[in-house]
């Protein structure tokens, strides 16, 4: 039997991350930015349940925030850039 630290995860994780943000929505299209976010949650639960390293988490979890602020309204102009 193989203890947690000799089990090899798969790098499968990682190119289906990376595949996964080639898929980043990139307009206001809500259910599209609906599908990524579950598909990226799962991508994340599926790492942590495989015992994947933790780059590979931070990585999934960085993608997640950079998702987040994607989704925030624009930002209104500051009145120094007036």
């Amino acid at each position: 039997m193989q203890s947690p630290t000799e089990m090899v995860v798969p790098r499968s994780l990682m190119v289906e991350l990376i595949d996964l943000l080639g898929e980043f929505p990139s307009e206001r299209n809500r259910r599209q930015a609906e599908v990524f976010g579950i598909r990226l949650a799962d991508l994340e639960r599926r790492a942590r349940t495989q015992g994947a390293a933790c780059e590979t988490v931070a990585a999934i979890q960085g993608v997640r925030v950079l998702f987040d602020l994607a989704e925030l309204p624009p930002l209104p102009a500051s009145k120094a850039n007036s």
